[in-house]
């Protein structure tokens, strides 16, 4: 199936505002950038110090200038760095400025910059079929709405913005009147580890790439904060719809590789939601690239108390290192990947080929791993809340479930007699994995992941469409179908 291409310029989408992390304060590597930024795109740069506010030093000034680069030191009390930052619409030209010549990071120094924040928005204009008195009763209508399917989630509206989601999550949405009173902005603040996932993308030029993810993870975040259809919203599913309906995805996860792993034990479905979760923390990590042969690796480094506080636990507790610990150890012994050439000749690939866990003052890892493995990323633009688990029933429902889910067609399958025949546990934890199984899919819908609607086929071959599931009737059920939201 032929797969569109998705741009920022398909989507009218536009960057609002970017900043990289420069891990020093040097002041003579500071104009070094800033005179490169002026040669090579005619961009005057000024730097800022944070203490003083009223200082502002400019680093150089053309006269016919097309930007300009804030520099800031001491911006942070426990950081000692630069940020450098383009706002407004500084940032949209800058992006636009390099993605046509590219960045020179003999210059910015790699191994020394992080991607800090980036603002991704949508202007939708108003119609005349609007009606625009009604606007603020939108915005406070959508608060509503959105606490009303999940408490666990911040949202206000303030002087005529809705703010959703917290700054320090990563992932923020605002949605306010632009002051031209033309136009609607939706607008998605990403930084933390939430931003490094594209980070890579956009450092190594492969532009294409860096829009049509972000593009997704803007949808994606969009169309679970709004849980109502509004004439205002009117662009969000229909656009997203198309794309996914007709996008491919070679390199699914669970539905190659790892669903050939053994699940028949709880500990089994452990490690593999483990695998999940250190999938996910190792790609908001920097790394760099190896290689064996024609084989590229990445190589990562992280402090196992930096993986237990992404996955929400507490972080000095010695039971959950040493499981982290003991989880480490047992990655080597995940089989390899094997690509078949011919009858004559295979390629065997080693998902973790180099793992050291050592203890300075606290548990450090670094490893190595397979990059077809690092860049699988399906279903990865799933919730956060998917990536942890509060019980060993939360824990395998969720597994089933994304097992299930993790297939390139929007139609899928829950194979619930299949899952409750390979579980070997009591009837009344059985009860209880039901009962999981069942709150799973309602987060689901509550996530605007999946339809609010199924279609079960029972044990006696009959058919029964329903918009709830219960635990009683998975008892009676061989199979739930269910529709992807794209």
């Amino acid at each position: 199936m032929k797969q569109n291409k998705l741009t920022f310029e398909s989507e009218n989408f536009q960057i609002h505002y970017l900043t990289l992390n420069l891990q020093f304060e040097n002041l003579k590597r500071i104009k070094n950038i800033a005179d490169y930024l002026s040669n090579a795109f005619d961009c005057n740069s000024v730097l800022i110090d944070e203490t003083d506010l009223t200082q502002k030093r400019p680093l150089n000034k053309k006269e016919k200038s097309y930007g300009k680069a804030e520099f800031r030191v001491n911006s942070q009390k426990y950081w000692s760095g630069t940020s450098l930052s383009f706002s407004g619409n500084r940032s949209t030209w800058f992006y636009k400025t390099i993605k046509r010549k590219g960045l020179d990071w003999e210059v910015l120094d790699f191994d020394n910059t992080n991607l800090s924040r980036i603002d991704l928005y949508y202007d939708r204009k108003f119609k005349k079929s609007d009606e625009i008195e009604n606007f603020d009763s939108f915005l406070e209508e959508c608060c509503s709405q959105i606490e009303k399917a999940d408490k666990r989630k911040t949202v206000i509206v303030d002087k005529g913005v809705l703010r959703i989601g917290k700054r320090e999550s990563g992932n923020y949405f605002r949605v306010y009147r632009r002051p031209n009173g033309k136009d609607i902005r939706f607008e998605l603040e990403l930084t933390k580890s939430v931003v490094k996932n594209f980070e890579f993308y956009l450092f190594s030029n492969q532009f294409e790439k860096f829009e049509e993810l972000l593009s997704i993870h803007f949808y994606k975040q969009a169309l679970t904060n709004f849980v109502m259809d509004s004439c205002y919203t009117d662009w969000l599913r229909g656009n997203f719809r198309n794309i996914r309906s007709s996008q491919t995805y070679e390199n699914c996860l669970l539905t190659t590789y790892f669903r050939n792993i053994s699940l028949e034990t709880f500990q089994k479905q452990k490690f593999l939601y483990q695998l999940l979760q250190l999938l996910s923390y190792i790609r908001t990590l920097k790394s760099s690239v190896n290689w064996i042969s024609n084989e590229n690796y990445r190589i990562i480094s992280f402090r196992v108390s930096e993986f237990l506080e992404f996955l929400g636990k507490k972080k000095t507790n010695y039971y959950q290192i040493k499981e982290v610990i003991d989880f480490l150890k047992s990655l080597q012994r995940l089989p390899p990947v094997l690509e078949d050439f011919s009858t004559e000749s295979f390629r065997s690939i080693l998902i973790f080929p180099y793992l050291e866990v050592s203890k300075e003052k606290s548990w450090h890892v670094e490893l190595a791993i397979a990059e077809k493995v690092y860049f699988y990323r399906y279903p990865f633009y799933l919730p956060e809340e998917f990536l942890t688990y509060d019980d060993a029933y939360d824990l395998r429902a969720k597994i089933f479930f994304l097992l299930s889910f993790s297939t390139t067609e929007l139609e899928k399958e829950f194979r619930i007699q299949e899952v409750l025949d390979q579980v070997n546990i009591s009837r009344q934890k059985m009860i209880r994995l039901r009962k999981s199984i069942v709150r799973i899919f309602e987060d689901a819908q509550i996530l605007k992941i999946i339809e609010p609607r199924f279609t079960v086929l029972m044990k006696t071959n009959e058919t029964k469409e329903i918009d709830k599931l219960t635990s009683n009737l998975l008892v009676k059920a061989k199979s739930v179908f269910y529709t992807e939201i794209p």
